[in-house]
């Protein structure tokens, strides 16, 4: 199993700059995710009624310790 770093921002444009800076340091471009509204990234593939139901899908596998 994968560690999971997970930061919550405030400003997207924050969230940007931190995941361009951990690539700039050497982590793995496929290992450097970034979910937003504007971006959802895996959370779309979620299938579910609603973007809101989507982003809690994808969080609550993420997180899942079974």
């Amino acid at each position: 199993m994968s560690a999971v770093l997970l930061a919550v921002f405030n400003e997207y444009g924050v969230a940007d700059r931190v995941r361009t800076r951990l690539v700039g340091d050497g982590f793995p471009t496929d290992r450097v995710e970034l979910t937003a509204s504007c971006e959802p990234g895996r959370a779309a593939l979620h299938p579910a009624a609603s973007a809101r139901a989507r982003f809690a899908q994808y969080f609550l596998t993420l997180l899942n310790e079974d």
